[in-house]
């Protein structure tokens, strides 16, 4: 009996263990995209935006390289316009992308397109949500090549 109560225990405090790390570690996490977000300003998420749409698609190195480079091209005009003329953020963006996809095979355009326009509808849902709210939240930071 008293070594079944062990396991138990041991079991118990495992699970509160993984739950505090999981706890603690998030937090962490959120506070560095914040971080990132009011150092760098909403220009910088852009980037974030340009990689969570290119997931999973099996960019070459030359591709990355390429899109990196436009995307550093592009944040300077980014952050300009973020601070002047909020609305014309998407005009700069959209002229990014189509440099991004003279990159990419038709297959590649595709799914590009429909994952801008997934992110489109998703900023304009949160937008309408947000009104009188404050900022929201963030994304998750993926890597072009990684399949999330």
């Amino acid at each position: 009996m008293q070594g079944k109560t062990r396991i138990w225990i041991g079991m118990i405090l495992l699970f509160i263990s993984g739950i505090a790390v999981g706890f603690f570690g998030s937090g962490m996490i959120i506070r560095k995209h914040v971080r990132e977000f009011v150092e760098r300003g909403p220009a910088h998420m852009n980037a974030r935006v340009v990689h969570h749409a290119l997931r999973g698609m099996d960019l070459t190195n030359e591709q990355r390289a390429a899109v990196d480079d436009i995307i550093e091209e592009t944040m300077p005009e980014l952050t300009r316009l973020s601070s002047e003329f909020g609305d014309s953020i998407e005009t700069a963006a959209t002229r990014q992308f189509d440099s991004i996809k003279a990159l990419l095979n038709e297959e590649q355009v595709k799914v590009l397109e429909d994952r801008i326009e997934e992110i489109r509808e998703m900023m304009k849902k949160r937008r309408s949500g947000r009104r009188g709210r404050g900022p929201g939240r963030g994304t998750r930071h993926e890597d072009p090549g990684s399949d999330e």
